[in-house]
């Protein structure tokens, strides 16, 4: 699911798959393995930053 959502561009989704699965790895306690997917959450955020500031620079250049 997260990967598919990565690739739909849908970063809430991606952001909850991966967030899930680094909670389950914590609970069962693979805590290296539930870090890796807290950071891939994290790498999606800044993703979505990058893309938010994207769009709004192309909306200010066709408003110019």
């Amino acid at each position: 699911m997260a990967e598919l959502s990565k690739r739909k561009f849908d970063f809430i989704k991606t952001h909850k798959a991966y967030k899930n699965i680094g909670d389950f790895f914590k609970q069962n306690g693979e805590y290296e393995t539930a870090i890796y997917f807290y950071n891939k959450c994290h790498d999606n955020l800044q993703t979505a930053e990058n893309q938010e500031n994207l769009q709004e620079i192309q909306l200010e250049s066709y408003l110019d």
